[in-house]
């Protein structure tokens, strides 16, 4: 019995904690058929992770930054800060990875978290999905499903490989 309440007592003083997703566990229980470079410097920005399957090659742009997310005439903002400065290095360094590779390559800015302001009722979960212009953003969590529901092979097995063997020589 005492055992049973110092345990009770225990679970009362722990906070329940939201679980933080961390980019290496979303990306290493992806199915094998996945190729995972990390620490991968795409143009002029480094540090970045390359996901290589049959049904593409994207591009992982981790940002620190995280908060109420907003789109504007002229691009994004996150937490109030606006991420033209981010997104034209990435447009810029994705532009000279493709002609290196020469493939197309999806580029992927994640966050680990994003609020979007809501001045409406909200009718479902949380979104955790947008585009643009050719990027696409997204937050830790939203990563596993995007990539799940890419189901239109872009890579056949040789092209895959003659790929995986450019990376190599590359890097």
């Amino acid at each position: 019995m005492g055992l049973a309440r110092n345990q009770q007592a225990h679970q009362e003083i722990i906070p329940s904690q939201k679980t933080i997703l961390h980019p290496e566990k979303v990306l290493y229980s992806l199915a094998d058929h996945w190729i995972v470079k990390e620490n991968v410097r795409i143009g002029y920005v480094e540090e970045n992770f390359l996901l290589i399957s049959s049904y593409g090659v994207y591009a992982i742009f981790p940002q620190e930054v995280q908060g109420q997310f907003a789109m504007t005439p002229r691009g994004f903002t996150v937490d109030g800060q606006h991420q033209t400065p981010v997104v034209q290095s990435i447009q810029e360094s994705i532009k000279q990875f493709e002609r290196r590779l020469g493939i197309k390559v999806q580029p992927i800015i994640l966050y680990k978290e994003l609020q979007q302001e809501s001045r409406n009722i909200t009718l479902g979960p949380p979104r955790q999905e947008w585009e643009s212009g050719e990027l696409v953003i997204l937050t830790w969590e939203g990563l596993k499903p995007y990539l799940h529901s890419r189901v239109r092979w872009f890579l056949n097995w040789p092209d895959l490989m003659k790929l995986c063997k450019r990376l190599k020589e590359l890097y």
